[in-house]
């Protein structure tokens, strides 16, 4: 079981806020706290510790400190790879003993699951400072700071991540340990050794049968590490807290949602509570968002925007603007069916432009600032065709392929740092889709309400979803079929539903 629990409902990130101001006598606005990671200790149901994690700017940390020394400071530290400790507290009464170890067992755990390099924190408390220091961390500033209006003197510190272990050993031991120990602890000062970031200088060259080795230990890892996030629920844990973030007053984004999967998204969303941002290529989308605003009475905007044009994903973030973003709903997408060298060139460079390179630019417009707080959720919907590579609609496939393939990386890339990930592979679905393809569906065509319903009750649970039983076997043998025989047998489906005779 966590020690810290990750508090995600309105409710308790009230009671946070209320607990904070009595243990520190500092306000916290909870706007600040609902872009935040906000964690909690608690025992007999009562909270008794907290922190905050965030990796967003501004710092609330830098905040304090006056100009130009915060230029100064913010100018030393890797932006984009430092998560910040704010709003640390724990019950007077819990302060010493068992519970303030496991206390800050927790608080080092959650931040060196975020990804990042450094961890930055600062403190007005003579007594904390102390303690900080015995983690060895660099001085970044010291000197006042105005905290709620007031002057204070204050020290911020900065920290390589990897070193929150060893800090963690001196800090129990001087807390719990006994008086020796805890006068030898004080009186070593901070070494160089302590300090120094792992130098890329020092890592040796590796051999030929060190990686394929090292590979195989890091896979079978990765299992074991798959099956602790299930057991624990913590990527689900994870895309609870998105899902309430962009109900709170944050939003979700979602692209074709005039009509199909998209606008069944924008359905099951805005039934959650969320904010949506609707994107097409259609006019309806905009009755699409007037009638759930009042349908649902969820906030809504909605832009009509050909995402195959030049500048058109710029265009949506300077519409979104200062929005938060906390689910992004990458749904978009067009096909050409047909023998590749009958298609038309635009069409494969429309097609391109919207499945692939959109998608794209989306995610790394609006993952930074997730990844900077520590929480977000990005979907990708791509199909089952991804599985295969499908003649008749060769261009289609491969960049559903892609979709499945660089999201996954990406996944990889940030799965420590609270962000959920999920591609989509729905089957056949009853859309307006196949009508522009002139494709004929079949009696057991997925609704697009239940398509989305499942992509959202199974956010966070694994990183790749196939709703849908056929769609499941579908998948489970073409990890048995070679490569020809399912390109053969994806060809051969869609020769039926076009009613191609060869």
């Amino acid at each position: 079981m966590p020690v810290l629990h990750q508090l995600i409902d309105a409710r308790e990130i009230e009671e946070f806020a209320e607990a904070y101001h009595r243990a520190s006598g500092y306000p916290v606005p909870l706007d600040y706290l609902h872009r935040c990671l906000v964690f909690g200790m608690r025992r007999r149901g009562r909270l008794i510790g907290g922190v905050v994690v965030t990796g967003e700017a501004p710092l609330r940390t830098f905040a304090r400190i006056p100009q130009p020394h915060r230029a100064a400071v913010e100018a030393a530290v890797d932006g984009t790879g430092t998560v910040e400790l704010a709003c640390v507290w724990i019950d007077r009464a819990h302060r010493s003993g068992l519970r303030s170890a496991l206390f800050w067992y927790g608080l080092f755990l959650e931040s060196g699951r975020r990804g990042a390099r450094h961890v930055v924190f600062g403190t007005e408390s003579e007594s904390l400072r102390r303690m900080y220091l015995l983690g060895r961390p660099q001085v970044l500033y010291q000197g006042p700071v105005t905290v709620d209006g007031q002057q204070k003197q204050g020290t911020i510190f900065y920290s390589p991540v990897s070193h929150r272990w060893p800090a963690l050993l001196r800090m129990t031991g001087y807390k719990m340990g006994p008086a020796w120990l805890r006068r030898r602890l004080a009186a070593v000062p901070p070494s160089d050794a302590d300090r120094d970031v792992r130098s890329p200088g020092g890592v040796q060259a590796d051999t030929a049968a060190a990686v394929p080795l090292r590979g195989l230990a890091v896979a079978s890892g990765e299992l074991v590490r798959g099956l602790s996030d299930r057991v624990s629920r913590r990527q689900r844990v994870r895309a609870r807290a998105a899902l309430g973030a962009a109900a709170c007053d944050g939003f979700a984004l979602v692209t074709g949602a005039s009509s199909g999967i998209g606008l069944a998204y924008a359905r099951q969303l805005a039934a959650r509570g969320a904010g949506l941002l609707l994107v097409a290529d259609e006019p309806e989308v905009e009755s699409v968002a007037a009638r759930l605003r009042e349908e649902y009475g969820v906030r809504t905007d909605a832009l009509v925007i050909d995402l195959s044009a030049e500048a058109a994903v710029d265009k949506v973030v300077s519409w979104v603007g200062q929005r938060r973003v906390e689910v992004l709903v990458n749904n978009a997408g067009t096909g050409v069916k047909g023998p590749f060298v009958a298609g038309d060139t635009s069409r494969y460079e429309h097609l391109i432009r919207v499945n692939l390179t959109t998608p794209v630019l989306l995610t790394l417009a609006f993952l930074p600032s997730m990844a900077g707080r520590g929480r977000g959720a990005v979907v990708h919907v791509a199909s089952v065709n991804a599985l295969s590579p499908m003649p008749r609609s060769a261009v289609y496939s491969a960049t559903k392929t892609f979709l499945l393939t660089y999201a996954t990386a990406i996944w990889y890339e940030n799965r420590r740092r609270g962000v959920v990930f999920q591609t989509l592979l729905p089957g056949t679905t009853a859309t307006r889709f196949h009508d522009r393809q002139h494709t004929d569906l079949p009696g057991w065509a997925a609704a697009p309400d239940r398509v989305a319903a499942t992509s959202l009750a199974r956010l966070g649970r694994h990183p790749v979803c196939v709703p849908g039983v056929l769609n499941q076997v579908f998948r489970a043998l073409g990890a048995i079929l070679p490569l020809r025989a399912r390109t053969a047998a994806a060809g051969e489906a869609l020769r039926a539903s076009l009613g191609v005779r060869d």
